[in-house]
């Protein structure tokens, strides 16, 4: 896939190409027992090649209930808007650092999921070794001036959960929660810009026409969002409406943080309209 030119202003532009294949197998050992091997390679004109490995395994349980391990490797070099731009978010501008390494990743995962009548969950333990992580910091004084970085090595680990009820077949209710601990493991000092614990609560609305429309009301709980050596708790509602036309198309609208939180320390500046559109060819 040939990538895209990114304009910095007159006469100065970068462009940069990219591609990437994988091949995948789904093996049943037997009735129980579900093998997915699968293999990527990566190459990007810049940073060059690297082929990665990734292996997967259900056992089902029964038919409503299954076991799921995961592990692979994974390589990521960094975009030109990470390497070059300075990106403009509304309230924060985050600038490119051409000195950026690719990232590469060791992740694997154990987790159980089981649905029985309306009722769905899941449970899932997850742990990535980071050699490289592409972050963001401040710069300066302020935090509306940042840059993107690599964190030499770093690990984030922790526990999801997620349950549910289909309330009927248009109507869901979920709730989710994420136990993350996020390490620089040179410094040993916490991750900027995560959570220790993000909980949600959502109201799903789909007419599962794919002319129809969809809807999301949720309310989110971040607790110990860790910035500059300090944590902050705060709770915002969100709602966003999509209008489908076709599958893998839509328009939406959506409102963040509807009831106006602020806290100017870590950027959460109030409420925030989106109004946008996905196509898929």
């Amino acid at each position: 896939v040939e990538g895209p030119i990114l304009a910095l202003g007159e006469g100065n532009s970068k462009d940069n190409s990219a591609y990437a294949g994988y091949i995948q197998d789904e093996w049943f050992i037997n009735d129980k027992m579900l093998f997915i091997p699968a293999v990527r390679y990566d190459h990007d004109e810049q940073f060059g090649g690297k082929t990665t490995p990734k292996l997967g395994a259900t056992y089902f349980l029964s038919d409503n209930s299954r076991i799921k391990a995961n592990w692979g490797k994974s390589w990521r070099a960094p975009n030109l808007v990470e390497l070059y731009a300075g990106q403009d978010h509304g309230f924060t501008t985050i600038y490119g650092n051409p000195d950026l390494k690719p990232e590469e990743a060791t992740t694997w995962e154990l987790g159980f999921e089981a649905e029985k009548d309306n009722n769905f969950g899941k449970l899932t333990y997850f742990n990535n070794d980071v050699k490289n992580l592409i972050t963001t910091k401040q710069i300066g004084s302020s935090y509306y001036d940042q840059s993107y970085v690599n964190v030499d090595e770093a690990e984030i680990d922790g526990v999801e959960m997620e349950i549910g009820r289909n309330l009927d077949d248009k109507w869901t209710i979920k709730a989710t929660s994420n136990w993350l601990d996020a390490t620089d493991k040179v410094s040993g000092d916490r991750l900027d810009n995560r959570a220790r614990n993000m909980t949600t609560l959502q109201l799903l609305y789909d007419d599962h026409d794919d002319w129809g429309y969809s809807a999301i009301l949720w309310q989110q709980w971040a607790n110990k969002y860790h910035y500059d050596d300090n944590d902050y708790n705060f709770t915002t509602t969100n709602f966003v409406l999509n209008k489908k036309f076709g599958e893998g198309n839509r328009v939406y609208a959506g409102v963040d943080n509807i009831f106006d939180k602020k806290i100017s320390d870590i950027g959460l500046d109030g409420m925030i309209w989106r109004l946008g559109a996905e196509w898929t060819f």
